[in-house]
């Protein structure tokens, strides 16, 4: 009988053990990236995740604030006050292969209105940032 209950206690050891070994491999973490890349009104990320697990896919998502500022070609580069600011983003899901993903998304073109008159636009972004999603928990999270 004590035998039995030696036996019993390490299988549930083992178990524990085991357990939190798995739980433990799955550490979501960049291995390249991620970077962040502006082109006309548009923003870019791409990336590899690895540490993923047995996980079979992970939603991405890519937030940011888009700015345009209009620059008043008559004043030596004058930018009149008043910057036009909009929210942008951009998700998808990307299977996962051996733990690991890699990415790219780009945001659909700022919704925002052209300068007015002869002024010229021009776009940046603020408070860039990606998420890591897994069954809908937060895993990763970057800013730029």
């Amino acid at each position: 009988m004590k035998r039995l209950k030696v036996l019993v206690g390490a299988l549930a050891c083992s178990a524990v053990l085991l357990s939190g070994g798995s739980a433990l491999a799955a550490n979501p973490h960049f291995v390249q990236g991620p970077t962040f890349t502006e082109d006309g009104g548009q923003l870019t990320v791409d990336g590899k995740v690895a540490g993923l697990g047995n996980t079979e896919s992970v939603l991405i998502v890519l937030e940011a604030t888009a700015v345009r500022e209009c620059t008043n070609p008559g004043s030596k580069g004058h930018k009149p006050p008043g910057l036009k600011r909009t929210q942008v983003t951009a998700s998808d899901t990307f299977s996962v292969d051996n733990g690991q993903v890699t990415f790219s998304l780009t945001t659909d073109p700022a919704p925002i209105k052209p300068c007015p008159g002869k002024q010229t636009a021009s776009f940046s972004f603020e408070d860039a940032s990606v998420s890591v999603f897994v069954d809908g928990e937060l895993v990763l999270h970057e800013e730029a």
